[in-house]
């Protein structure tokens, strides 16, 4: 460890300070084990994280819940319990101070969450104050708050190369409202989602699944919340072909005119797999399935394949 000490008959040791050791522990019958201990420092030191949202949720409509990291140093271990004290300044620069306690805890890291007012779309902060359990103070100030309602919309890989929707909120109050602004010709956002236009719990609401995608084209929503308030969001779908690809592996030494090979189609699932030209040391006539070596992951393992050029005709889960 960081310091050694000479054989002593007794299992007690002092003074140590914090890091890994090994006590070699012998019996009477002159037998010895080593163990490994991790001893904790008494030196204290705990570091405050920046300000982050555990829940893309509000709590209500006029407070939001935030959250500090609370970590010990290296071979430390944080002193409950924990005493902290918020002060939220808000933007007309008056105070609100909350205190909070932390009885006990993860000896290394602690996750300090409260539930703090909430002034929607204005830049405002709160100053942290931590004072552990042998009195040791901890400050963090200008934690800034500026959030407000966001929306996403994202495509999702569904079966044959096409997409679902996946639409997604953060700093909502209460339930969802979606609404299509712009979709291509002959979408229905009930065909694809029976509960459109919501309300929807949230935080994220989807348009279809894997065997049910939605068309290709420009998408446009707008969220509102039971606050009132409202985010938008857009996204294009768009066809993109995809191309078979092969990975080559030569045997080493006098055996490199081998190689093992996967042939793979991204996005898809080879279901066939026909080699229809190959070197004409292939011993295998032509044209030779190979399907029973697709694997689990619908990719073709070919293995031993001698030096040379090969056609395979290939068709995908989807029939291409």
């Amino acid at each position: 460890g960081p310091i050694l000490k000479p054989l002593q008959s007794s299992p007690i040791f002092t003074q140590l300070p914090g890091g890994v050791y090994q006590v070699r522990v012998y019996d009477n019958c002159g037998d010895a084990t080593v163990v490994t201990h991790t001893v904790l420092s008494s030196t204290v030191s705990l570091t405050i994280g920046p300000v982050g949202f555990p829940s893309p949720q509000l709590p209500s409509c006029n407070s939001i819940i935030v959250s500090n990291a609370l970590s010990a140093g290296a071979n430390q271990s944080i002193r409950y319990p924990l005493s902290l004290t918020y002060v939220v300044h808000f933007p007309n620069t008056t105070t609100q101070t909350i205190h909070q306690t932390i009885s006990s805890g993860s000896p290394t890291q602690e996750i300090a969450a409260i539930e703090i007012p909430l002034f929607y779309d204005q830049e405002y902060y709160y100053d942290l104050t931590v004072v552990d359990g042998c009195g040791n103070t901890y400050v963090l100030n200008n934690n800034i708050i500026d959030v407000k309602l966001t929306a996403s919309l994202a495509g999702q890989i569904a079966e044959c190369g096409t997409y679902y929707l996946t639409a997604s909120a953060s700093f909502y109050g209460g339930n969802l409202q979606i609404q299509f602004t712009d979709a291509p010709v002959g979408f229905n956002p009930i065909a694809f989602n029976a509960s459109h236009p919501g309300p929807f719990a949230g935080p994220s609401v989807d348009y279809g699944n894997f065997t049910n995608p939605v068309p290709y084209g420009h998408y446009a929503i707008l969220i509102t919340d039971d606050c009132g308030h409202s985010a938008t969001a857009e996204i294009t779908l768009e066809f993109v072909p995809v191309f078979p690809t092969h990975e080559a592996e030569p045997w080493p030494g006098c055996q490199s005119n081998k190689s093992d090979v996967i042939i793979s189609i991204p996005s898809h699932l080879i279901v066939s797999g026909i080699i229809t030209a190959a070197p004409a040391a292939y011993p295998f006539s032509l044209p030779n399935d190979v399907s029973t070596f697709i694997n689990a992951d619908g990719e073709i393992e070919l293995v031993g394949l001698i030096t040379g050029n090969y056609t395979i005709d290939l068709v995908d889960e989807c029939g291409n």
